[in-house]
């Protein structure tokens, strides 16, 4: 990168409003994951990735099921793996 470049927020996670396909899901993975802080912290526990991964599965399984698939599609299949 060039020094005189600037990196903003939605640089560095690599999306631009005009050509990123799947801005509206990663920002529902954020606020998500927000959530999941939030939780945590109310419940008096640290936040956990893989707690966050389970949280994440359990919405797609939800949404998926009420019928909601075109949403989650793009996604699915990195929210799904097995770690």
């Amino acid at each position: 990168m060039p020094k005189t470049s600037t990196l903003s927020n939605i640089t560095a996670f690599g999306l631009k409003l005009e050509t990123s396909k799947f801005a509206l899901q990663i920002n529902y993975c954020l606020l998500l994951a927000r959530r999941h802080i939030w939780l945590a912290k109310s419940k008096e526990m640290s936040p956990n990735f893989d707690h966050y991964l389970c949280f994440l599965k359990s919405r797609l399984d939800l949404e998926t099921k009420s019928g909601d698939v075109e949403n989650w599609e793009p996604l699915a299949e990195y929210i799904l793996i097995d770690r």
